[in-house]
């Protein structure tokens, strides 16, 4: 199985819009298994807080770890 990934857009009716180099694709071989993924912000918000969180951690702050 072949995998391709790529962001692509929906209509206002909720249709998937394919890349036409996929369109071509999906005539040729006819049959496809699809995963949808959604953007998630309030994922994205949360690994950004986690991240900004720990750049302030210093090594130094290790000896807090095991208290």
């Amino acid at each position: 199985m072949q995998a391709y990934e790529f962001n692509l857009q929906t209509s206002e009716k909720g249709e998937l819009l394919f890349p036409s180099e996929i369109q071509r694709i999906l005539k040729e071989q006819r049959k496809a298994r699809v995963i949808v993924l959604f953007e998630d912000k309030e994922a994205e918000w949360e690994r950004l807080t986690m991240d900004t969180f720990l750049a302030g951690y210093s090594e130094k702050d290790a000896i807090y770890d095991n208290l």
